[in-house]
């Protein structure tokens, strides 16, 4: 499918890219110790993260490009956050290590089974990816103020059965919409063998 650069211009690509190239700032700010700079792009950040689809659906502006740098964006903006969790608080990661590996464990099973499937990362919204990705921003927010233990903890696992999620999906049912929910809906939203870019149409 071709892609026109004018979708990159839409407010709501547009937001994401935003999200994606503060991710880099913030790692400066954040080993250079620049908490009040730190703080105010992070919030903005993850204010493109609410916006970007409000937007998109509002205003009818979903695209194959936004789907895909929303999931690049989310996945780096994700990382980070618990980069700066766990570097914040290293006894979150001390008595979670066995969880953390698992969590990579499985993530990096996930890749790895979109890439043997289909030949290219293939990267899905379920809403327990949703939920864990919120908690995640949660448990460092709230790390400024205790030590979110029993959250955090809850989050790796929410992570690990999203990833489980995910690769029963890609195996059970091939490639599906990325705007999949629920496991259950993946039947209705299976992917034809003529959708070589892996969307139905342009969508976001």
């Amino acid at each position: 499918m071709r892609i026109e650069l004018s979708e990159y211009r839409l407010l709501p690509n547009v937001l994401t890219l935003s999200r994606l190239a503060a991710v880099p700032v913030l790692h400066l700010l954040f080993f250079f110790d620049r908490f009040v700079s730190f703080s105010f792009l992070y919030v903005l950040a993850g204010l493109t993260d609410l916006l970007d689809g409000y937007f998109a659906r509002k205003k009818q502006m979903v695209t194959s490009v936004g789907q895909r740098l929303d999931s690049v964006a989310d996945i780096a903006f994700g990382i980070s956050t618990a980069y700066f969790l766990f570097t914040r608080m290293s006894t979150l990661h001390a008595v979670n290590r066995t969880l953390v590996a698992v969590m990579v464990l499985l993530g990096v099973a996930y890749l790895a089974t979109a890439l043997i499937k289909f030949g290219r990362v293939n990267l899905i919204h379920t809403n327990l990816f949703r939920v864990a990705g919120a908690s995640v921003y949660i448990c460092f927010v709230l790390s400024f103020f205790f030590e979110p233990l029993l959250l955090t903890r809850l989050t790796l696992l929410l992570f690990c059965l999203s990833f489980i999620e995910s690769i029963y999906i890609f195996l059970v049912y091939g490639e599906v919409d990325p705007d999949l929910r629920y496991f259950w809906q993946a039947r209705e939203k299976r992917m034809g063998p003529y959708h070589t870019d892996g969307y139905h149409t342009a969508r976001r």
